[in-house]
């Protein structure tokens, strides 16, 4: 192992693995692939421990990195509503914007499934539609009143034929979800301070 030195397998010790994993975050890698090494390792040394008989460090010792649960924040009703006011309107990527804020809020859907929709895919009369969420599996989801009429706005808005329901202006094209995050910081930071949104991608 180059960050630890090439030696006997048996001279390893545990602040040679700290040091270890101390280089592989320094180099930027993931929890997720850093653990990856730390369990590869483990049972490497559990190998050595118990097929070859070897006195090697206890593998148990060797710790994957610590992984920290996400803090999620929710806004208050009042804050989402001030986040939406601030949103103009009057212009078409203010429109198409809020349009679609008010569907994730009024369905609960994931941006991902939001920007999948083409238009043909809304049962107006029904306030629904049908998408393909996680595992490939078919779901119905729900559209309150508001969440539509914003939308019929933004889509009387349109003079284009591409059957996505939200996409780019110029050239047209279904919008992708690096298309959505500028606008969540343009117009949060409108109100003064940057609103750090969670919402479900």
């Amino acid at each position: 192992m180059r960050d630890v030195g090439d030696k006997p397998v048996e001279q390893f010790d545990v602040t040679d693995f700290v040091k270890l994993k101390k280089a592989m975050m320094e180099r930027g890698l993931s929890e997720a692939r850093i653990a990856s090494v730390v369990y590869a390792t483990r049972s490497f040394m559990s190998y050595c421990q118990s097929f070859l008989k070897l006195s090697v460090v206890n593998p148990k010792s060797i710790r994957p990195p610590r992984r920290y649960r996400r803090e999620v924040i929710y806004l208050k009703k009042e804050e989402v509503e001030t986040f939406l006011n601030v949103i103009d309107t009057t212009k078409w990527n203010g429109l198409r914007f809020k349009a679609l804020v008010e569907v994730l809020l009024g369905t609960g859907m994931r941006i991902g499934e939001v920007l999948s929709l083409n238009r043909k895919d809304i049962d107006w009369d029904k306030l629904e539609a049908k998408i393909i969420g996680k595992g490939n599996k078919e779901r119905t989801i729900f559209f309150n009143e508001r969440s539509l009429e914003w939308l019929r706005k933004y889509l009387e808005n349109r003079n284009d034929l591409h059957e996505a329901l939200f996409v780019t202006k110029k050239p047209t094209a279904r919008m992708h979800r690096d298309d959505i995050w500028r606008f969540f910081v343009i117009w949060s930071s409108k109100n003064g301070h940057l609103v750090k949104l969670h919402l479900p991608t």
